[in-house]
């Protein structure tokens, strides 16, 4: 009797799953506790998620394409990617258990049943390990020894055994507690410190929930297609929408995690939070509730699902419980009511800076637009503002101050919405391509810029690195195509030039009404490829620049090229157009000579100027350092090699500190929106009382010190922790002065050094206050209460000892000095060829 072949499928499948529900070893049956609403959700994505990839990638690589141990263990990678946790044998044990089932059996029924059990035995290791580690902290350990130790294990292979695990792990614990000592930590602190911190690991792993397990596999999946192909959960999906948007409904904090509390660390300029006058830096927020509803407890509660309370509705309220910053006792707590509002994420949007530097026997400004993304206001109509017209707002402020050049910097710049890519280009040119887009069936489409307005027809230099990516390329090898714009940088950008789409997986779903409806995720796929005008893809080989400036990017692996299964590189036909249309009448134009020229002259300058020395000294240094796969783990060999970076790092602060000195004046140009923020945050900030009653003004207040020189003059916001006390420990003899001053003892250099060392760790302890790191040194001669009164003397004094603090913008900007003069060079150039020609224009007239 012939048996119906596709029942037979179905025998063979059920016996495979009858023989697969036997647990791997370790297996946690209690993982996560699922609904059947929920199980059936996360089902339904992951068939949805493959079917979009299936039939939109821009491979149309199919299932059967991809080998299942591929994904296995990738997906194992992904979740042990420094190879610490997992062994050869289990490695081994899954591949055996999944490897002939994965795409058959699971994924052909969205069943990810394999993804959670490989978290499992991935969270029972990372138990086992903690746990091991624990145990081994308790014992002696040896710091004599010639021992070294492979910080980056990435490109390794797991441990043969839990014999060689434990041998690398060995050498772990004593690379982890030599980094705490290496900072003057005592043994038995360091030993505290690494504790918690698997301890926190620990805890990280335990809170892991489903739908995170669910969107790290997808994900690895996704990228065996592409880099930028990956799965998004309805969180995700929230968080991208809001970086396109740069706004979000919400009270207007950043938050962290601090221990299991939940810490305001900043408050946003104009958010509601700031407004209140209630809230600080330093804040634990213990409870939150939405109105007429209880309370719920936020202690040891994930920070993602913290912020999801929070934000909400516009117009509606949330209520917080304070534990007051600065306060022992947890105890103490206040209550804060918030009526939720639209952010503006200002601190996100372009702004932009005058620099007036040296021409010929005067000076003259040039513009500078510093770009950090291509954000719009989306599909929603919820964004405050476009890239496009931010960048029209301030090169008109620019121009009204008269600038002579442009530099549109886009190092930063990681991409955004294409459409603003292409009307961000169009106000450098007439009309012309911009980018053509090639779909996975080999159509193509042009995107012109076809309105003829410009904005600016002056010198233009696009400011490039290898983290321009995408969207950035677009305009820099747009602009550089149509001869508009001067490329500098690193030798070429990033090298991303793909087109995602993002899938909304419940888009096309039809729900009960009588339901509730599931909030889905989204699946982020590459969908289509860039070209430039001229028929060059950015894909991978990313925007030649035109004048290329030394920089450690070029050692770094952070282009296309370095990501795997990267798509390739490929040209098609270019574009036809009217070169004259790519000019303004009158407005500047690139000749190959014009470059020649100028690169001319910044290779003279990069062979003859110390700060290229020093730039050359510091990637030498990082090659050097990035050549010592292996650290040693011997103390007195690492003590020495921290004198010998210490040295190194003084030698180049000092060299920095006087490039510094030599530095071009640069003003900030704001947009009208960031302006009215601003003044908003100083007219709270100099109406605002501290906790204790004393005015913001010159004092200080949790880790933040409120500058102000005098009443006209706007609040500045120092965060102590980021005072460069390097380079403050120079004026060692004026802190001792002040300090003895008033204490009303004389304090050696020493102890002045151990305090500036001290207060240096305030980067790296989030929990460190600065009143007690005085009180650790004068404690036995002040009280708490007059160092409280002193600590706003002190800092004044370290502003005006060094006002770089008070600077905003990174204090010497190599990369952007040369560019302003590549600008200047080009002004002059071309007032010499404008001399020339109206010179024969008179001879041939005369003639």
């Amino acid at each position: 009797m012939k048996i119906n072949q596709s029942i037979t499928n179905l025998l063979f499948r059920y016996l495979i799953l009858v023989c697969l529900t036997l647990p791997l070893a370790g297996d946690s049956t209690d993982l996560f506790t699922l609904t059947d609403d929920q199980h059936g959700k996360l089902n339904k994505e992951t068939v949805l998620a493959l079917d979009y990839l299936r039939s939109y990638h821009y491979t149309k690589k199919d299932l059967d394409n991809i080998e299942s141990k591929e994904i296995l263990i990738n997906f194992m990678k992904e979740l042990d990617y420094n190879r610490l946790f997992f062994q050869k044998k289990d490695r081994d044990e899954i591949l055996v258990r999944f490897e002939k089932t994965l795409k058959e059996v699971y994924l052909s029924d969205g069943d990810l049943y394999p993804a959670f059990q490989i978290f499992s035995m991935y969270r029972d290791r990372v138990h086992e390990r903690i746990n091991w580690v624990f145990k081994k902290l308790k014992g002696d350990f040896n710091f004599k020894s010639d021992q070294t130790f492979i910080p980056d294990r990435s490109e390794m292979d797991w441990p043969e055994n839990t014999k060689e695990s434990n041998r690398l792990w060995s050498k772990r614990i004593k690379h982890d507690l030599l980094q705490e000592m290496l900072t003057d930590l005592p043994l038995k602190d360091a030993i505290k410190k690494v504790h918690r911190r698997y301890t926190r690991t620990k805890k990280y792993v335990d809170e892991i929930e489903a739908h995170n397990v669910h969107e790290i596999f997808l994900t690895t999946f996704a990228h065996l297609f592409d880099p930028h192909s990956n799965f998004l959960s309805s969180d995700s999906l929230e968080e991208f929408s809001i970086s396109m948007r740069n706004s979000l409904f919400g009270i207007g904090a950043l938050l962290r995690d601090e221990d299991g509390y939940c810490v305001i660390q900043k408050l946003i300029p104009g958010g509601p939070a700031e407004m209140s006058g209630q809230l600080y830096p330093g804040d634990k927020i213990v409870e939150v509730s939405q109105k007429n509803e209880a309370p719920v407890d936020v202690i040891d509660m994930k920070l993602r699902k913290i912020v999801k309370q929070i934000r909400g509705k516009k117009g509606t309220e949330v209520i917080l419980t304070i534990v007051p910053s600065g306060s022992s006792d947890t105890s103490d707590r206040k209550v804060v009511k918030l009526i939720r509002d639209k952010i503006k994420l200002t601190s996100n949007l372009t702004r932009a800076e005058v620099y007036e530097i040296p021409f010929q026997d005067s000076t003259i400004q040039i513009g500078v637009i510093d770009v950090p993304s291509f954000y719009g206001s989306g599909s929603d109509g919820k964004g405050i503002s476009s890239t496009t017209n931010d960048v029209e707002e301030l090169i008109e402020k620019l121009k009204k101050i008269g600038v002579k050049g442009l530099i549109l910097d886009l190092r930063k710049n990681g991409g955004g919405l294409l459409s603003e890519a292409v009307s961000l280009t169009g106000l450098f040119i007439p009309k012309g391509p911009v980018v053509q887009i090639k779909d996975t069936t080999g159509n193509i489409r042009q995107d012109w810029d076809r309105n003829p307005k410009v904005a600016y027809t002056g010198p233009l230099v696009v400011l490039v690195s290898r983290r321009s990516a995408s969207a950035s390329e677009i305009v820099a090898g747009a602009l550089q195509n149509h001869k508009r714009a001067i490329i500098v940088g690193d030798s070429a950008t990033h090298g991303k030039g793909t087109v995602q789409a993002i899938f909304e997986l419940d888009r096309n779903l039809v729900w009960n009404p009588f339901t509730k409806k599931a909030k889905f995720g989204a699946a982020k796929i590459t969908i289509q490829k860039f070209y430039l005008p001229n028929g060059a893809s950015t894909q991978k080989e990313g925007v030649q620049s035109d004048i290329i400036l030394p920089s450690i990017n070029e050692y770094l692996p952070i282009g296309e090229s370095d990501l795997p299964n990267a798509l390739v590189w490929d040209t098609i036909e270019p574009i036809k157009w009217e070169e004259q249309d790519s000019i303004a009448p009158g407005g500047a134009q690139i000749e190959n000579h014009l470059i020649d020229e100028l690169r001319a002259f910044s290779g003279e300058r990069q062979s003859k100027l110390k700060e290229f020395s020093y730039v050359q000294s510091n990637i030498n240094w990082f090659k050097k350092r990035q050549e010592l796969k292996e650290v040693s783990l011997n103390i007195k060999k690492r003590k020495t090699q921290k004198e010998a970076d210490k040295l190194f790092k003084k030698e180049m602060d000092e060299l920095r500190y006087n490039l510094s000195l030599t530095d071009f004046f640069a003003k900030e140009v704001l947009l009208d929106i960031s302006i009215k923020q601003e003044k908003q945050h100083q007219e709270k900030l100099k109406k605002s009382l501290l906790p204790n009653g004393k005015p913001l003004a010159n004092n200080y207040y949790q880790k933040v010190f409120y500058y102000q020189p005098n009443e006209e003059s706007e609040v500045s916001e120092v965060w102590v922790e980021e005072i460069d006390y390097e380079a403050i420990s120079k004026y060692n003899k004026k802190i001792k002065s002040l300090i003895s001053k008033k204490i009303g003892i004389e304090v050696n250099d020493e102890v002045v050094e151990e305090l500036l060392q001290d207060l240096k760790t305030l980067k790296y302890n989030s929990n460190l206050q600065v009143e007690n790191i005085f009180m650790n040194h004068f404690g036995n001669i002040v009280l708490m209460e007059n160092i409280n009164e002193f600590l706003p003397e002190f800092f004044t004094q370290l502003i005006e000892l060094d006002p770089r603090v008070l600077n905003k913008r990174d204090d010497v900007d190599i990369l952007l000095r040369e560019s302003l003069r590549i600008v200047s060079d080009w002004l002059i150039i071309s007032t010499q060829t404008a001399k020339t020609l109206n010179s024969n224009q008179i001879e041939t007239k005369q003639g």
